[in-house]
């Protein structure tokens, strides 16, 4: 095999684990969210659970963090 194509599959072993292991179920993290809104003392099937929910949910979609929007750049 030449050098280069030693190279590309090399990246390509090491890179291919990397990916899979950042794939996340959407089940995943509903139970995510589902733990981190119980941490903050909010009880399962109340509207307060909801919106917890769903503001976790936003903050991942936008990055938000410590309940501040980061500013988005285009």
């Amino acid at each position: 095999m030449r050098p280069a194509r030693w190279k590309a599959l090399s990246i390509a072993v090491v890179v291919s684990p990397l990916l899979l292991a950042a794939c996340t179920t959407a089940q995943e993290l509903r139970q995510a969210d589902s733990e981190q809104c119980t941490s903050y003392g909010f009880k399962s099937g109340t509207t307060a659970f909801s919106r917890c929910l769903q503001n976790e949910n936003l903050a991942r979609r936008y990055g938000w963090w410590d309940g501040w929007p980061q500013p988005q750049t285009w």
